[in-house]
């Protein structure tokens, strides 16, 4: 799993595909090492909704426990890029499952650190 975020969507999607075939867990691991800022610049142009799809479904199911404040960052930050409201509309009702479920995760941490993100990401996809 690379230690350093895509600088290009053209590296995301090779990496990408290497590290599906490998397994989910592998992929909430390069999510984890992205930076808030990574979004904005991979995905100026448009988003990948093969992609943001699997993203959603890995927050879901292994980067919210893993690493909920990765997990918030990655939610936020597809929601704040170029096409997303394209995206948007494109997911269907098991992907805003996946959103929903990354949420919970987040509110279900003790400290209650995560609420005020998962009301945020929520409001962003429309929840």
């Amino acid at each position: 799993v690379p230690t350093n975020p895509p600088k290009a969507m053209y590296e995301l999607e090779k990496v990408w595909r290497e590290l599906k075939s490998q397994g989910p867990q592998d992929v909430a691991a390069y999510l984890a090492v992205f930076k808030p800022s990574t979004w904005k610049k991979v995905f100026k142009l448009d988003t990948n909704p093969d992609i943001v799809i699997d993203f959603l479904r890995v927050c879901d199911s292994h980067l919210a426990a893993m690493s909920p404040k990765s997990a918030a960052n990655a939610l936020k930050g597809i929601a704040k890029c170029a096409g997303f409201s394209m995206t948007l509309m494109m997911l269907s009702d098991a992907d805003k499952d996946a959103v929903r479920g990354a949420c919970a995760t987040l509110e279900a941490r003790r400290s209650g650190k995560f609420n005020q993100d998962a009301a945020e990401i929520r409001e962003l996809y429309g929840l």
